[in-house]
């Protein structure tokens, strides 16, 4: 059987080369289950005139499944790395599981292709893995790159992202997905566990491995999806004996397969499923690399609570096949309520490092912007750190009484290590901040700022007047805080943290610190439109 180039394969091989052309070394291709990642190596390993080439998966099923597929095409100088198995160190491709490829010295290879890369990313052997052919080009595969708790996988130079389900559908390259809700079970008492973020597996056994469930499903199936080629996901061993029991009873041909059976038995069952087996009863087998393409309904007798271990389950059952137009997902988890369609679009976010706020501001979603974190001096990313929480925390909350504000700026400023007084204090002691006292004359005039902020130990500050949510300036504050103004003194208002920050964030753009002292930048005294509109309601400028 030949297979078709689909068109974006030729662009993911465009667009790696023009990434690896940039220096870029460690490439991560994300794209659906189904959608030809395998194939795209296959291609792309064409392209490599005279270099060794390492293709990894992380099980034996899946190293055979890619040596078939690289023979169909044409890629038929290849050897298997794995148990039982005789390596060819003159071949130019090298297929194996990772496993094995840790145990021994196969050689040097030019362009590493690790399949299903989400699975033990942060493990021990993968970072062998890495450190050890680093100074190769590694291409990192998978449909979810994401880690237990759904944030992108670290360390990649970029991702090449361009084709999703959806987009797929579209083209007609994936059926589209249907889901049935026929039962919600109750999990207010199952505990999720905060290493794998997955249900506590005897907890939602409980639930789950009941024969009223059982039933249910059964009886479903058959109005819903009789005639389907079926897989069904169950939540223990046990639970699926007793579903593949209740199955066999009603005179269907049901297989199943899990980790305690031998690998002849897991094959010979899959083969069975494959030519004539009406379902396909696993637990946590056939999560990724099986790919019976005539498969139309995804029964999911068990809750999944990480979204990545949800888009490999039901991403079995996004193939086309000839007369097969959708996927039926008969949901029992409540799955759908949880995660949505598999189908969903989704742009998956880095983990945050220092919080909503301060990740958005320095555009770390952005791969390039993301490594330079490394060389943030580590004063600098405690600090960002310690204020991040806090401004995630109050950057949406409004402020009714001022006294409220002036207690969460108080949080903020004391987190950033500013120094700060009150006015009319006539003196400020700076020894817990490294720095001799200073005093400071403000005489007795009425209507100076709340806050009077000093830039580190430097003479220069600025005063910030808080004003609650529908606080307005008094009439010594309208003739005080103008005339600190005309005589270059800083003055800034705010009603919340927000503005807050972007006053900071405007003291600390527009004054640095050089060797030769403080460079002050004429901006400094230019208004960004937020403050610009606030001065204005407030009746400080015009």
């Amino acid at each position: 059987m030949s297979i078709t180039i689909r068109p974006y394969i030729t662009q993911w091989i465009k667009e790696t080369q023009l990434r690896i052309a940039e220096g870029k070394d460690l490439i991560l291709l994300q794209a659906p289950t189904g959608s030809g990642k395998t194939i795209y190596a296959g291609e792309m390993i064409k392209t490599l005139k005279n270099l060794r080439v390492l293709f990894l998966a992380p099980r034996r099923k899946l190293v055979t499944q890619t040596q078939d597929k690289f023979f169909k095409l044409g890629l038929t100088d290849s050897t298997l790395i794995m148990g039982g198995e005789t390596y060819n160190e003159k071949a130019k491709i090298a297929i194996g599981t990772i496993d094995s490829i840790v145990l021994k010295d196969y050689g040097e290879f030019d362009y590493i292709f690790i399949d299903e890369i989400h699975n033990g990313y942060n493990g021990q052997r993968m970072e062998l893995l890495l450190s050890k052919y680093s100074d190769g080009i590694i291409i990192g595969l998978s449909a979810t790159p994401i880690d237990q708790f759904g944030y992108l996988l670290e360390g990649f130079d970029c991702v090449i992202d361009s084709v999703s389900i959806k987009k797929m559908q579209e083209q007609n390259f994936a059926v589209r997905d249907i889901y049935e809700v026929p039962f919600t079970p109750d999990l207010s008492k199952c505990k999720i566990d905060p290493t794998s973020n997955e249900f506590n597996i005897d907890d939602i056994s409980q639930v789950m491995d009941m024969s009223e469930v059982t039933k249910s499903a059964y009886d479903n199936w058959i109005e819903k999806a009789n005639g389907r080629k079926t897989m069904i996901f169950c939540t223990s061993i046990k639970h699926a004996d007793h579903v593949k029991e209740y199955f066999v009873n009603q005179g269907r041909m049901a297989q199943i397969v899990h980790s305690k059976m031998s690998e002849d038995d897991i094959a010979n069952n899959y083969q069975i499923f494959a030519e004539s087996g009406d379902c396909l009863i696993n637990v946590d087998m056939a999560t990724f690399g099986f790919d019976d393409e005539a498969v139309s309904c995804i029964i999911l007798l068990r809750p999944i609570h990480s979204l990545r271990l949800y888009l490999q389950i039901v991403g079995r059952g996004f193939r086309t096949y000839p007369n097969k137009e959708d996927v039926l997902v008969l949901d029992f988890g409540g799955n759908f309520e949880r995660h949505g369609a598999a189908s969903d679009e989704r742009k998956y976010e880095f983990k945050q490092v220092f919080g909503k706020v301060i990740d958005k501001q320095l555009k770390l979603d952005d791969v390039e912007q993301r490594k330079k974190i490394e060389f943030l001096p580590m004063q600098k990313r405690i600090v960002l750190k310690r204020v991040g929480r806090l401004l995630d925390l109050y950057w949406d909350k409004t402020y009714p009484l001022e006294d409220d504000l002036l207690a969460d700026v108080k949080r903020v400023l004391k987190a950033l290590g500013y120094f700060f007084i009150r006015q009319n204090s006539g003196s400020t002691n700076m020894a817990g901040h490294g720095q001799p006292a200073r005093w400071v004359h403000f005489t007795d005039k009425a209507g100076l700022p709340d806050i009077c902020l000093y830039f580190r130990n430097s003479s220069i500050y600025a005063g910030i007047e808080l004003k609650s949510l529908k606080g307005s300036l008094n009439q010594n504050q309208l003739k005080t805080l103008p005339e600190m103004k005309s005589k270059g003194v800083l003055v800034f208002l705010t009603k919340d943290i927000r503005e807050l920050w972007a006053i900071l964030t405007h003291l600390n753009n527009n004054i640095k610190e050089t060797d030769e002292g403080l460079l002050i930048k004429k901006s400094v005294y230019n208004l960004w439109e937020s403050q610009y509109k606030l001065q204005k309601q407030l009746k400080l400028v015009e």
